[in-house]
C-alpha cells in the first residue's frame, strides 16, 4: 500500500459536469494513495478528499468521467477563492477518511 501524500498541482477550472464545476486531476488516486474508491453519492464511487483551491480548503470527492479524474468543486469554494471558470488555479488534494 501506497501511503498517502497531498499532491499539488495546476488545473484549470473547467465547467459541465452536472451544476458543478471541476478541475482534472492528473493522477489516478487509488494507484498513488493505494485505496479502493467508495460511494461519495447516491449511483457515484470515488474517492473522498479534502482539497485546496486557491488556498481554500473544503472536503470534496475525486470521480472518474471519460477516462480521467475530476475533483468536484462548487460556486462557493470558487467565490471564496477568488477564481472562476477558465482560470488557473493551485489545487492542492489528499485522502481524508
Amino acid at each position: 500500500m501506497t501511503t498517502a501524500v497531498q499532491r499539488r498541482f495546476p488545473a484549470i477550472v473547467r465547467i459541465g459536469h452536472g451544476a458543478q464545476c471541476a478541475v482534472e486531476v492528473p493522477f489516478d488516486p487509488g494507484r498513488e494513495w493505494g485505496l479502493g474508491p467508495g460511494p461519495v453519492f447516491p449511483g457515484r464511487n470515488g474517492y473522498l478528499v479534502s482539497a485546496s483551491l486557491g488556498g481554500t480548503w473544503f472536503d470534496g470527492f475525486v470521480v472518474p468521467r471519460m477516462k480521467r479524474w475530476w475533483l468536484l468543486v462548487d460556486r462557493a469554494v470558487l467565490d471564496a477563492a477568488g477564481v472562476d471558470v477558465g482560470q488557473d488555479a493551485d489545487v492542492r488534494v489528499r485522502p481524508r477518511a
